[in-house]
């Protein structure tokens, strides 16, 4: 990623942002992120199976 610019990926018609990008598109911070996914997940709005990676990248720097 560049100074200017947001990392996406796009597979199977869904566009994935990690929560990290999200906040700094949002001017916001990953545990406001986490907590709105947490919310909408509970409330039934999208289900986590269809919003989450089966797995974690775990930041190193």
């Amino acid at each position: 990623m560049d100074e200017d610019g947001i990392e996406v990926r796009y597979e199977h018609e869904t566009i994935w942002l990690s929560q990290k990008f999200i906040a700094e598109l949002f001017d916001t911070t990953t545990d406001n992120i986490g907590l709105h996914l947490k919310n909408i997940n509970l409330d039934g709005e999208l289900f986590e199976e269809a919003t989450t990676e089966d797995f974690s990248v775990v930041q190193t720097a």
